[in-house]
């Protein structure tokens, strides 16, 4: 976790090795010293999105020990988020796979590949 504010200047510091390997520091809000105990609770219960180069993206949901009730509503509340996230929204998704380590991807959304090379 580091300092929101800081968070520019640690690729520099902390050294490409660091980010290869797909280790993102967490960004926390330390402005408030009141809110310090719920910020840290908050960065350590949240997920986070990171764009990389390629085509496809993996984002934490869920863990194996919650119910499939606690992982549906996980999904139903993260996936708005995440299409906001991508430029052109719907367009620029081709699928949306359910995965644990050491599963197969389980498809639960597929575009029409029709209808998208026509939009």
């Amino acid at each position: 976790m580091a300092d929101d504010r800081v968070i520019p200047l640690l690729p520099k510091l902390l050294g490409k090795c660091f980010f290869q390997r797909k280790k993102q520091p967490i960004p926390v809000c330390l402005k408030n010293e009141k809110h310090f105990e719920r910020e840290i609770f908050k960065a350590c219960n949240s997920t986070y999105m990171h764009f990389s180069p390629g085509t496809c993206l993996a984002i934490k949901i869920g863990r194996t020990d919650m119910t499939s009730s606690q992982l549906l509503e996980n999904i139903a509340t993260a996936v708005p988020c995440i299409v906001n996230k991508i430029p052109r929204k719907w367009k620029n998704i081709q699928s949306l796979n359910i995965k644990t380590h050491f599963s197969t991807s389980l498809p639960i959304f597929n575009a029409d590949p029709f209808t998208q090379i026509f939009k």
